[in-house]
């Protein structure tokens, strides 16, 4: 589990970033198992309900982020060795990490009692 404390910033835990991507995400074998960048900040964002002020402090945050992912990646290289980035190049590219997807380490519910009759 993952705590963050209660002191607002507009620059993101890097440490944080990292943790988080390692407990939520694993190497696929699929290659069309992919997540794009942007979509994969995001969902960190939302996680941790975490707004930034304007563009230019997301964006700069988006940048830390994805730094500390390649980061985290490149630390357990074993566990993401398949993993590449693709997408086009441009200031409107979608760039997305190949090879990736959330982990699947939820049980499946227990199954229900038979209703009494």
């Amino acid at each position: 589990m993952i705590e963050i404390g209660d002191n607002p910033s507009n620059v993101m835990d890097k440490q944080l970033a990292k943790l988080w991507f390692l407990e939520n995400y694993e190497q696929s074998r699929a290659p069309n198992m992919s997540i794009y960048k942007r979509d994969l900040f995001n969902k960190f964002k939302s996680h941790f309900n975490l707004q930034f002020n304007n563009d230019e402090i997301d964006e700069k945050n988006y940048q830390i982020f994805i730094d500390q992912i390649h980061n985290a990646m490149r630390s357990e290289q074993r566990r993401f060795h398949l993993v590449e980035t693709k997408g086009n190049t441009g200031i409107n590219a979608k760039k997305r990490f190949t090879h990736l997807r959330k982990k699947s380490g939820i049980a499946a519910p227990a199954p229900a009692a038979s209703p009494i009759r």
